[in-house]
């Protein structure tokens, strides 16, 4: 077993993420625990301005979602199918922070869409 010690500053976030654990029904250790299992299944979580998806169609169109502060860069280059299009659409509105930034998610709606997705 691997123990470590964070140490946070901001006493402010430390009550809204111990709230947000509890409205899941979680302590603190175990909602940590949670998004760190999240962060290593999804295999990448764009965190720095500029990370994000790029995917590719089958029949090579690309796309990539890109994380800025406040906002996803959306670019497309090729020719999607309605059903592209909606997934790819859907992808950036739950990647965007107003969203709760779900890369995770976003990831997955991509690949059910059939695209492959690669870190960016």
């Amino acid at each position: 077993m691997v123990k470590f010690t964070l140490r946070i500053d901001d006493d402010q976030m430390v009550k809204q993420f111990d709230d947000l654990a509890r409205s899941h029904g979680l302590n603190r250790t175990s909602m940590i625990i949670q998004l760190m299992e999240d962060v290593v299944n999804a295999g990448f979580a764009p965190l720095r301005e500029g990370e994000g998806f790029r995917a590719i169609t089958a029949s090579g169109a690309e796309v990539a979602l890109t994380r800025h502060t406040d906002h996803v860069g959306a670019e497309v280059d090729g020719l999607l199918n309605d059903a592209q299009e909606a997934a790819f659409a859907r992808a950036q509105q739950l990647a965007s922070p107003e969203y709760g930034s779900l890369w995770s998610a976003a990831r997955h709606i991509l690949e059910e869409a059939g695209f492959k997705v690669f870190k960016l």
